[in-house]
């Protein structure tokens, strides 16, 4: 065999056994990656559909890849809430807010457990959340953007957590015989915000 030759496939069998191994660390480290990715997806999908039960299970399975993951405790908490499960949801938004360690995600979580708070009735827990929610994160007062308005179906703004906390805090001022904390056509229009 001619020396030139013999050292190209020499070459060319070490990039290969170089490739193979560049790309067998590289599937190894990110193919957990792409499935929690994949059943992130998943959850939120069939949350937006309002198969609260399959997302569950799709945010259980993502915490089987990754232990205390926050955005699949928080994703279990408003499934639990939407199916009105309010001990469980409350539980998991607690434990969603503990493991969380950017602001804006705690802020976030915070102000959806607010919600969940007004919705039994706790006002003053929910204004405490929705008080706490914005000084962490003053953009929490913002609520949905256009797109999510747009894809929703939502032409006018709804009211915000920032507005909540005001007319909380104005009606909680007032004795009890002359409050009005909930008006349901008004009530109903506060949405559960998925995580981003």
């Amino acid at each position: 065999m001619d020396d030139s030759l013999y050292r190209a496939l020499k070459y060319v069998a070490i990039l290969l056994v170089v490739g193979f191994v560049a790309f067998s660390v590289y599937d190894g480290l990110f193919r957990g990656k792409d499935e929690y990715a994949l059943r992130m997806g998943a959850a939120h999908r069939y949350f937006e559909d309002g198969q609260y039960e399959d997302a569950i299970r799709e945010f259980e399975s993502v915490l089987s890849l990754s232990a205390g993951n926050p955005p699949a405790i928080y994703g279990i908490a408003i499934s639990q809430m939407q199916l009105q499960r309010n001990e469980k949801a409350l539980k998991s938004f607690a434990d969603a807010i503990e493991n969380e360690k950017e602001i804006k995600n705690k802020a976030f979580y915070i102000a959806n457990r607010g919600i969940l708070f007004d919705r039994l009735g706790m006002y003053q827990q929910a204004l405490d959340d929705y008080l706490l929610a914005l000084s962490l994160e003053p953009e929490t007062a913002e609520g949905p953007g256009i797109i999510s308005r747009l894809l929703r179906n939502q032409p006018e703004k709804p009211p915000t957590i920032a507005d909540r906390a005001r007319y909380l805090q104005v009606e909680l001022a007032k004795p009890a015989s002359e409050r009005l904390l909930a008006v349901p056509a008004i009530d109903d229009e506060q949405r559960v915000e998925k995580v981003q």
